[in-house]
This record gives C-alpha cells, sequence and structure tokens, in this order.
C-alpha cells in the first residue's frame, strides 16, 4: 500500500506545482498582452504538443460521432479560460485563484443530479464551508460596513464566472472521459478549443497579425507546462489513486498564492485567507469520498 500512495503522493505533487506556476505564468501574460492575446496563443498551440503523444496513445483514440459532441468541451473551454484571464487584468491572483477552486463544487452538483452519484453528509458540508469561503473570499467588508451596500472585490464576477464554466467544463469531461478514454476527450478538447478560438477572433475581427506579433517566450513554457501537467494528472488518475491525486492536485492555488505573493507582491487580508483555506477544504472533501 504504501508504494502506491507514495506514488500518488508524488503524482498530485506535480499536478499541483505544475497548474499552480501555470496560473501565476497566465496572469502574468493576461497583463501584460491583454487577455484575448494570452488566451489565444496557449489555447491555439496547445494542441501541437497534445498531438506528440498520438504516436504513444492513438490506439486509444476513438473518432466518431462522439468526437464531434467534444465542441461542448471547448466553447466551455475558452470561455472559462478568457473569464478567467479577464479577471487576472482586474483583479489580484491571490483572490482570482481561491475562487476558481469553486469549480469542484458546481461539478460536484452536477453529478448529484445528472449522474446520480452519491449524496453523503460530508459532501454537503464540503459544499457548505466551500460556499463560505467564497464569501470571504470575494465580500469587501471594509466597503460593506462603511458604505452599507454589497460590495466585492474586483475581478470577483469574472472568477465566478469562470468556476461555473469550469464547473461544466469538468462534468463534461468526467463522462467523456468515460466513454471515449481520456486522451481522445482532452484531444477533442483542445482541438475544438482552438477551432473555436480561431473563429472568435475573426469574428472579433482580430487581426491575426497582431495576434502572432511579437510573441513572449513565455508562452512556450505555459504551453509545455500546462500540457505535461494535465498528462501527468491524468497518469496519476490510472496509476495511484484518484482521491489521493485529486485532493492534492486542488492545492494548486495555494502555490499560486505563494508565488504571486513573493513575485507579484500581492497582499490578502485575513478574512481572505480564511476564506481561502475554506474554499481548499470545502474542495478536497468532494474529492475523498
Amino acid at each position: 500500500m504504501e508504494p502506491v500512495f507514495t506514488s500518488s503522493a508524488l503524482y498530485g505533487l506535480l499536478a499541483m506545482s505544475g497548474w499552480g506556476t501555470v496560473n501565476l505564468f497566465t496572469a502574468s501574460l493576461s497583463r501584460r498582452i491583454g487577455a484575448f492575446k494570452a488566451a489565444f496563443l496557449i489555447q491555439v498551440f496547445a494542441i501541437f504538443p497534445t498531438l506528440l503523444l498520438l504516436p504513444i496513445l492513438g490506439k486509444d483514440l476513438i473518432l466518431d460521432q462522439n468526437f464531434l459532441y467534444l465542441g461542448v468541451l471547448g466553447v466551455l473551454s475558452i470561455s472559462g479560460y478568457l473569464s478567467l484571464l479577464k479577471g487576472y487584468e482586474e483583479g489580484t491572483v491571490s483572490v482570482i485563484i481561491p475562487l476558481t477552486s469553486f469549480w469542484a463544487v458546481i461539478t460536484a452538483i452536477l453529478s448529484f443530479v445528472f449522474l446520480k452519484e452519491v449524496i453523503t453528509g460530508l459532501k454537503i458540508m464540503g459544499m457548505i464551508i466551500a460556499f463560505l469561503g467564497v464569501i470571504l473570499v470575494s465580500a469587501n467588508f471594509k466597503k460593506i460596513l462603511k458604505e452599507r451596500k454589497v460590495k466585492v472585490f474586483e475581478g470577483v464576477k469574472w472568477a465566478s464566472l469562470t468556476a461555473l464554466l469550469w464547473g461544466f467544463q469538468m462534468f463534461f469531461l468526467a463522462f467523456f472521459s468515460k466513454k471515449l478514454g481520456w486522451y481522445t476527450a482532452n484531444l477533442g478538447s483542445r482541438f475544438w478549443g482552438a477551432i473555436a478560438f480561431l473563429i472568435l477572433a475573426f469574428l472579433l475581427k482580430k487581426r491575426f497579425s497582431h495576434l502572432l506579433k511579437k510573441i513572449p517566450k513565455l508562452i512556450l513554457v505555459v504551453i509545455l507546462l500546462d500540457v505535461f501537467t494535465f498528462v501527468v494528472f491524468n497518469i496519476g488518475l490510472v496509476r495511484g489513486e484518484p482521491a489521493v491525486v485529486s485532493v492534492i492536485a486542488s492545492a494548486s492555488p495555494l502555490v499560486t498564492i505563494i508565488l504571486a505573493a513573493i513575485f507579484l507582491k500581492e497582499k490578502i487580508n485575513f478574512t481572505q485567507k480564511i476564506g481561502i483555506l475554506l474554499i481548499l477544504a470545502g474542495a478536497a472533501s468532494l474529492s475523498l469520498v
């Protein structure tokens, strides 16, 4: 049992570190080159490293009518990514990232309703704890008490929208992964996401010459790290204990918050710190059972 746990913990730690670092890098890119350009470059070019896995995992690829349905994942993916980067532009990373972790609660609710998953007391408690955490992180209590009006921190509305979109995305991803395999679901999501971004850029009359001009080297780092982290996470779910891998990986916001405090000099108040811990604890409890 010990070797299994050790490998599971390792996969979880790699995923936690990878996604935590990716979050910080994407926030930095969004502020430097704009939300749309950063999202466009990362999402469109991320399909190429994913295709490099085709010679290894091609035998598991399923190309039938279900592959077309994966377009739903593509649309949810780009919508969530754009709203996340808009949140980065307006607010602080230390506030945005913990709020997006609420996606786990959205996915859990959808699973309870549509997949008839078992609802336990621990899961209900986890959702309540996470919701309380969202309130503590989002609400600007100083302004509320001073102005007697509901006030939230900058970027909260975009972070909340991201959590909602990611909740639906992960629900459909889990459904299609069970039906088609994780590589087909991942490749389909990347493929349709890239197509959707190209169409969106055309409709918004974005100049491709501008989008492809002066590409920061950090983009390549983010793409490779994101693809690598997702692969490691999925391998961990297959070879290790899913509960252990998921719980550890879900703590990626802690890595982002620490890095943001060090490199971006961001500060969060005591109430928000409590809220962050509640969101992470609530999300983790949903993965434990």
